[in-house]
């Protein structure tokens, strides 16, 4: 009897009472069931345990019919095992609950399915960042202690960690010269990283005299430290942090979407984050 355990990050009524979910596996990859009665109802009334952001153990049971580009099925059909875990307080809060719904979303997007993936990549992590996300989200509102921008911000910083994609803020790209904490800088998303004073002065322009200039030396200096710290803390300390800014979420989000080519536009949930 094989089991899988997830996050369902999506889900889709089937016929009258059947559901077919997406979930983000233990392994960090998108994988499809078939569940018989996932709607519940019928004649005992039962309830469903199959809600975005629960996460559940299912018993597979065999192949769905639907195949794959290669003739393979691509669907297990399945029956609930067991609740693992499902937030309490989130839809306590609209603004909680709509900054959930955009971490699943954004997952859907990075994470790859089984067929993608393979035995020697390491995709665990972004279900560690998914999960403790999600449930230090839900501690949160319990505890009516919530800043949405640094839980965003938190979110960011471990997932792109993660992913391979940090920025460099050790140094500057261009001369290898190290930062100190207070340095002024430039993030280039372009090329992954900061630059230093020296190296993205513009001739005949002076700080001291250009005050757009001297703003965006000082966004990059705080976005450095801010993406040292969030990076260092662990997800438990969340209220040890210090409230966030919304420019420096916006510019994460932004660093992002250029590193896989999405855009703002391509997501239902972020506008709706700031309404």
């Amino acid at each position: 009897m094989m089991k899988v355990e997830g996050l369902i990050f999506q889900k889709t009524p089937y016929k009258d009472q059947d559901m077919i979910i997406h979930l983000l596996t233990r392994k960090g990859q998108k994988s499809s069931l078939y569940v018989y009665g996932g709607q519940g109802g019928g004649k005992s009334k039962k309830g469903s345990f199959l809600e975005l952001g629960h996460m559940l153990s299912f018993v597979l049971q065999k192949s769905a019919g639907r195949k794959n580009a290669e003739g393979e099925s691509s669907m297990s059909v399945a029956r609930v095992d067991q609740l693992q875990w499902a937030p309490k307080h989130i839809r306590n809060d609209y603004r909680a609950f709509m900054i959930s719904q955009f971490y699943l979303e954004l997952v859907q997007k990075l994470a790859l399915s089984e067929e993608e993936g393979d035995d020697f990549s390491d995709h665990e992590g972004i279900f560690n960042v998914l999960s403790n996300s999600l449930f230090y989200l839900d501690d949160a509102v319990k505890e009516q202690k919530i800043d949405y921008m640094t839980h965003l911000l938190l979110f960011f910083t471990k997932i792109i960690n993660h992913l391979g994609i940090a920025p460099n803020t050790s140094e500057c790209q261009f001369c290898q010269e190290q930062f100190k904490e207070d340095d002024l800088c430039l993030l280039d998303i372009g090329n992954g990283g900061f630059s230093c004073i020296d190296c993205t002065s513009k001739m005949d322009e002076y700080l001291t005299g250009n005050r757009q200039l001297t703003e965006e030396y000082q966004a990059g200096r705080r976005f450095k430290q801010a993406f040292r710290k969030f990076s260092s803390e662990s997800y438990k300390n969340y209220q040890e942090l210090s409230e966030t800014e919304v420019g420096l979420v916006r510019v994460s989000f932004r660093y992002i979407n250029y590193q896989f080519g999405f855009s703002d536009k391509d997501y239902r949930t972020w506008k709706l984050l700031f309404e």
